[in-house]
């Protein structure tokens, strides 16, 4: 057995050792108790990072894992990145063929490119039947008006005096033919 010498020694040894050790319940300030929080949370999360390489190093389920999630979030970024520039692509398509897309009462940027395509086309085609009838019918009114206007300075009578004129050679060769007989 142990001598009282050795026992003691053995005790004081044993109470050193229990006064070292941290409580069970601290009763420390609570920035330190914080502080030492933040410190196992990061031990934690480097464990758990460490664990999560060493997974992937690993084993192949994991790794595959990772790749299927890896391809999933670039053909998403991919795809989201296409159906942004085919939005610009319709805004500006429509921007440029507004007055077209206004004579139809398009008023969406995001409508198919061909119906404003289609939409500017059809208006093309009635600009040129407007400049095609408008050649024979106000064009020579308006430039006969402006010429007379600097004589006369009224618009109104300068535009009465074009209509007449204008009139006049194009019945003209109604005059000729119905006074043609009657000079023979």
């Amino acid at each position: 057995m142990l001598e009282d010498k050795d026992l003691d020694a053995e005790l004081e040894k044993r109470a050193l050792a229990k006064q070292e050790q941290k409580p069970l319940v601290s009763f420390e300030k609570p920035a330190e108790q914080t502080k030492n929080n933040a410190e196992t949370k990061d031990l934690v999360d480097k464990g758990i990072q460490a664990a999560v390489i060493h997974k992937l190093q690993n084993e192949e389920e994991t790794q595959k894992k990772f790749l299927d999630a890896a391809n999933k979030i670039v053909d998403t970024n991919v795809s989201r990145a296409t159906n942004e520039a085919e939005k610009d692509e319709k805004r500006a398509i429509f921007e440029n063929n507004k007055d077209a897309c206004d004579l139809y009462g398009i008023d969406e940027k995001t409508v198919p490119k061909w119906v404003v395509k289609g939409a500017k086309r059809v208006q093309d085609f009635w600009y040129a039947m407007w400049l095609i009838i408008g050649f024979f019918t106000t064009a020579p009114i308006v430039f006969l008006s402006k010429k007379v206007k600097v004589v006369l300075k009224k618009t109104w009578v300068a535009v009465i005096f074009a209509i007449l004129i204008y009139g006049a050679i194009v019945s003209s060769p109604l005059w000729i033919r119905y006074l043609k007989p009657q000079i023979m």
